[in-house]
């Protein structure tokens, strides 16, 4: 299948950037948003760092929704176990973690939270977006 297939960077550099054969979304959405980001606070004369503190504090809320999503399409699952709790898929025959469902819980929800109650901190302007 050929989406399951690694890049193949022996076929030129510009390979990573083939996203039709699959990979990693999050680092293509990621330079959007920066790219954007950029572009809108040069229009508006407005600090980029404000915006991307602004937009840190949010962020866990999409990578919980991403990793439910990995858990539903069956992605990144754990390790065998016998746990309560443990689940089997189609796609996988023995019982797992469901370690999609930690990760959203605690780089989503949790992460969330902290970030929520430490916004109002006052933090020099541009530092809370590049330690997330």
């Amino acid at each position: 299948m050929w989406f399951l297939q690694p890049w193949d960077v022996s076929q030129g550099p510009l390979e990573i950037f083939a996203i039709w054969h699959g990979g990693m979304s999050f680092h293509g959405g990621l330079i959007g948003v920066v790219m954007v980001g950029i572009l809108f606070s040069w229009k508006n004369k407005k600090s980029f760092w404000k915006l991307a503190d602004l937009l840190t504090v949010t962020a866990p809320i999409g990578l919980a929704l991403g990793r439910i999503g990995n858990f539903i399409n069956g992605e990144l699952y754990g390790r065998v176990t016998q746990v309560r709790g443990a689940w089997s898929s189609p796609w996988r025959s023995l019982p797992r973690h469901p370690s999609q469902l930690y990760e959203s819980a605690l780089e989503g929800f949790i992460l969330f939270a902290i970030l929520w109650r430490l916004k109002d901190k006052k933090i020099p302007e541009g530092e809370s977006s590049p330690s997330f």
